[in-house]
């Protein structure tokens, strides 16, 4: 799979339906793994920054769920922290349980 393919999976992988937030970020992060190989590999620099995982995994959750309990710093906003607050918020619950959590507030 090439470096344009993988950007596609990545988006597409965004959009898809997930079991876990667990699960989602394992496969955006192996996705970004793959890409940013190549990417150093033909280019010499990674494609895709861990800062776009935290900003592209937080917007498609429910923000009054989660808001609160980030803290927007540099030292507190990394892919580790704000993956294991998502994980606490959303524990198990699927895409679909999320969306309907965050209807309901």
């Amino acid at each position: 799979m090439g470096i344009v393919e993988l950007i596609m999976k990545f988006e597409r992988t965004i959009t898809e339906d997930f079991k876990s937030v667990a699960e989602l970020f394992q496969k955006l992060r192996n996705v970004r793994n793959r890409l940013n190989r190549q990417g150093q590999e033909t280019l010499r620099v990674p494609l895709l920054p861990s800062q776009l995982m935290i900003g592209t995994v937080p917007a498609m959750l429910p923000g009054h769920l989660w808001g609160p309990s980030v803290t927007f710093s540099q030292e507190e906003f990394t892919l580790e922290k704000i993956e294991t607050k998502l994980k606490s918020i959303f524990g198990n619950k699927s895409k679909a349980e999320i969306q309907a959590m965050g209807k309901m507030t």
